[in-house]
């Protein structure tokens, strides 16, 4: 049995702080051992009984090997292949994953049927509005008494993937980048990057550093963390090449992989063929943890803005109430009617847009036409203004015959008369 005189004895160093008449002193003291060196044990077990929470979204045209990254990454058949299934845009699943006793709830939302229609001018807005719309739900949720159950459906990390191209960048992959950079971690990848050749790749991959300084596309912004940032923008963007299948390499080694006709291997977890394992790394093992603070960094800045905006609306002079003040002005607040909900909306202010323009261009048309007709009107109303004024003159001319005949002059005179007559109808005619 221990002696407990022994177990006081034990020292650690402590640190108290006090004040004397002058100054601030720490002082180093003698103390028992309370525990404190079992935290680190105690957050592990209550991480490993609580889990993890990851929302990741995929986004990109069609076609670009989005599935199919997703089952490579997580060794799973998680995304099914949807070549046989009715477009939908936006496709969301929900996953409990499991390793070695460690579970984590992944939420996936990928995109699809992006890119094909004949105008694709704003197919970005769905995927921009449902962005915000979780940050909106989030904090409603928030504002609930009963928090227990509230789930987090902020996006974490959006990988946007490009299509492999001897061309540079799409101005479609542009504009949902520049649309998506300023809401998410936005992270490019060059999907079944193996259609290139080395040099087209580094061609493809300095060309897209030059488009995003150009455009002003900002890679993982809301990382607080200089040097993961840095890591991340020296790299970007990856490359990536996806394969279920583990194919035996020489040697008699196995690895994932994907193997041609002309007898090439392509190991994905090779960093020579890909960024595969730089893209697992960074998501998993470095930097998710990165990402989720990151998004709760940027959430604080939207429900700052958020609840600012909506008091200063109401009244400015709570502004500068207190908070139980503001909280119950602000409860009181009711959500916009339906029809300036809409007017807020992205999706409904580029269709009024488009209506507009089209509007204006019909009316121009119009216009236009009416233009035309006018200039033709005042034309055949001068050709007819001409008409009566020779019909006029011609009736000037029979009412002078008529006197002249009624008069009876002679036949010289009538012989002259006539011969103007002649001449005169001549030159009308």
């Amino acid at each position: 049995m221990l002696d407990p005189k022994h177990e006081y004895e034990k020292e650690i160093n402590v640190f108290t702080s006090y004040h004397d008449s002058e100054r601030s002193v720490n002082q180093v003291t003698n103390a028992a051992e309370v525990g404190l060196s079992l935290l680190p044990t105690q957050i592990e077990r209550h991480s490993q009984r609580k889990g993890g929470h990851f929302n990741l979204m995929v986004a990109g045209t069609v076609g670009t090997g989005k599935s199919s990254f997703i089952n490579t990454l997580f060794a799973s058949e998680l995304v099914p292949d949807k070549s046989g299934f009715s477009s939908t845009y936006l496709d969301k699943g929900e996953y409990q994953l499991v390793e070695q006793g460690f579970p984590l709830s992944l939420r996936i939302i990928e995109t699809s049927g992006m890119g094909q229609n004949i105008d694709n001018n704003g197919c970005w807005i769905p995927i921009s509005n449902y962005i915000d719309e979780q940050f909106s739900t989030y904090l409603f949720k928030d504002q609930q008494p009963d928090r227990s159950k509230k789930i987090d459906t902020r996006i974490h990390c959006c990988l946007y993937f490009l299509p492999p191209s001897l061309r540079s960048i799409s101005p479609l992959d542009i504009e949902t980048m520049k649309a998506l950079c300023s809401r998410v971690n936005l992270v490019p990848i060059i999907g079944k990057s193996d259609c290139l050749s080395v040099e087209e790749l580094a061609r493809y991959k300095s060309g897209s550093k030059n488009l995003f300084q150009v455009h002003n596309i900002r890679i993982c912004d809301f990382f607080t963390d200089e040097e993961a940032t840095s890591i991340i923008q020296e790299t970007m963007p990856f490359s990536s090449i996806s394969s279920k299948d583990i194919l035996e390499k020489d040697g008699g080694n196995w690895a994932r992989g994907r193997s041609y006709p002309w007898g090439y291997f392509a190991e994905i977890e090779d960093s020579s063929h890909c960024d595969f394992s730089c893209i697992r790394k960074m998501l998993m093992s470095d930097f998710m943890l990165e990402f989720i603070d990151s998004t709760e960094k940027h959430y604080e800045q939207y429900r700052n803005q958020f609840l600012t905006t909506n008091l200063a609306v109401k009244d400015e002079t709570l502004l500068s109430a207190d908070g139980f003040n503001q909280l119950k002005a602000y409860s009181k607040l009711k959500y916009a009617d339906y029809d300036n909900t809409q007017r807020a909306d992205s999706v409904f202010k580029y269709r009024e847009s488009v209506l507009k323009n089209k509007f204006n261009v019909e009316i121009e048309n119009q216009e236009k036409r009416f233009r035309i007709w006018k200039k033709a009107l005042v034309e055949k109303q001068v050709e007819l203004n001409k008409d009566i004024e020779d019909m006029h003159s011609q009736l000037l001319y029979l009412q002078e015959t008529i006197t002249i005949h009624e008069e009876g002059v002679d036949s010289n005179s009538i012989a002259k008369h006539f011969s103007w007559e002649i001449d005169t109808f001549d030159f009308l005619s």
